[in-house]
This record gives structure tokens, sequence and C-alpha cells, in this order.
């Protein structure tokens, strides 16, 4: 995946996603923590991502330097949608992962004939966990209320069963579009 920017004078630059972003990320919260020690009071988590969305940034400028663009130019085009991505594929697959299950019968995942292979295809389990199963899961039932609190936690709750019906929703809309393709 490439980031691609247009300039003036059909001027373009072109910089690869993730090109040393973790290690650069890494590497700038040992350098934050060594220049101001208090910054040990919050979560490594926090400062890693805070890192990951400045790492990005570095590696667009030293993309334009490259590209002979000026710092004056580069700084005011360069800036970093990394960190919202990530965040909202996190909570995208926190989400998924408390309302559809993968069925992984053979016909779907050839387990025997290579491991490592990719599912054929992805049957979905039509059944999914009710409110109830949920609410005893360990995440829900015991995690989250100790980490953020019960309120918070009913938020998340209430947030993956609106995501659940949202899929299902989805799910039955695109079928019936594909059937109706299909009939034509």
């Amino acid at each position: 995946m490439i980031s691609g920017y247009k300039l003036e004078g059909d001027r373009k630059v072109e910089t690869p996603w993730l090109d040393g972003i973790l290690a650069r990320a890494m590497n700038l919260v040992d350098e934050w923590l060594k220049q101001k020690p208090d910054l040990v009071i919050f979560p490594n988590d926090f400062l890693l991502f805070q890192a990951i969305g400045c790492a990005d940034v570095m590696r667009m400028l030293e993309g334009f330097k490259k590209a002979g663009i000026e710092d004056d130019l580069a700084r005011s085009k360069v800036h970093s949608h990394l960190q919202e991505r990530l965040a909202y594929a996190g909570l995208y697959v926190f989400f998924y992962h408390f309302t559809f299950f993968l069925d992984q019968a053979a016909s779907h995942w050839p387990i025997d004939d290579d491991p490592l292979a990719l599912p054929t295809n992805f049957g979905l389990i039509e059944e999914h966990i009710t409110e109830k199963e949920l609410r005893k899961t360990m995440d829900f039932g015991k995690s989250f209320p100790k980490i953020i609190g019960p309120e918070a936690t009913e938020h998340l709750l209430q947030a993956v069963l609106a995501f659940d019906r949202w899929v299902r929703e989805e799910y039955k809309s695109t079928l019936k579009k594909y059937e109706k393709e299909k009939k034509k």
C-alpha cells in the first residue's frame, strides 16, 4: 500500500505504508521516556499509539525530501490518518469477535490438505451469541468491569449488539441484491 500525493506542477510523491513504522514508533517511545521520565505514568499502549502517528509523519516527510520537495511545503501537506485507521480496524475486529463466528468445517477450511492454506470460503454460522451469553463471557463478565467500570462495559456491550444487528441486516440486504442479480 502506498500513500500518494499530487502537488502543484503535476509533481507526485509516493511513500510506502508501514515502512518501518512500528520499529520507529517503539524507538520514539523509548526516546520520549528518556527525555521525559514522567511519561511512565501513561500506559505504554497509549504512548505507542501516539508514536505511531508521529513515525508515520516522519516517514512521509522523508518521502517528500527524497522527491526533492522543500520542508515548508512538505510540512503543510503531511498528516497521518494511520492512528484513526488502526483504531477503527481494532474496534471493527473487537465487535466482530463478539458477534459472528466462522464455521471451520472441513469443506470450508482445508486443514488436512495444507494447515497454512486460506479457507476456500467462509461459512458463517447462522446462530450468534445471545445477549445473556455475551454478558457471561470472560471479557464482558469479568475483565471489562474491572478495567473500565460497569457503565463503560454496558456501553461496549450495547455497541456490540448494535454492530451485530447492523452486520446481519447488511448481510441480508447484500444477499437479496445478489439473488436478484443472479436471477437476471
